[in-house]
């Protein structure tokens, strides 16, 4: 389970370098001479979070197909709460048990990759079931 973190920071210590690198080259490139500098500092401040969301997007292709549906399918569940949780209309009886099933997916979420990585959270493939 650690390899896995080690590499993930690796990646995205690859990624800064490079975007960073991009970014300097494209501002000293093709920007005005006036603005050059401020697109060395843009190139600087904003590199990280361009390769952090690269290494989340590239992460979330690596997981498997199932684990990726089901969390899916739990953060719709817990939109769909805090949405109820919000609704004027519904009277606290109403609340209290969406506020317990947005605690429940909640808890499911947090737990889903621990549990899948640790064999507790069997999922089967929809592929298997037909």
């Amino acid at each position: 389970m650690n390899e896995g973190k080690v590499g993930n920071r690796t990646a995205q210590t690859f990624f800064t370098g490079g975007v960073g690198t991009l970014f300097t080259m494209l501002a000293t490139s093709f920007a005005p001479e006036e603005f050059v500098q401020i697109g060395v500092y843009a190139s600087v401040f904003f590199a990280p979070f361009l390769s952090a969301y690269c290494t989340k997007l590239l992460n979330s292709l690596d997981e498997p197909d199932e684990l990726s549906k089901y969390k899916a399918g739990l953060k719709k569940d817990i939109r769909f709460c805090k949405k109820c949780l919000k609704d004027k209309r519904l009277d606290e009886g109403q609340k209290k048990k969406y506020g317990k099933n947005y605690d429940k997916a909640m808890n499911k979420l947090s737990q889903a990759n621990t549990d899948f990585h640790e064999g507790r959270l069997k999922l089967e493939s929809v592929v298997t079931k037909i």
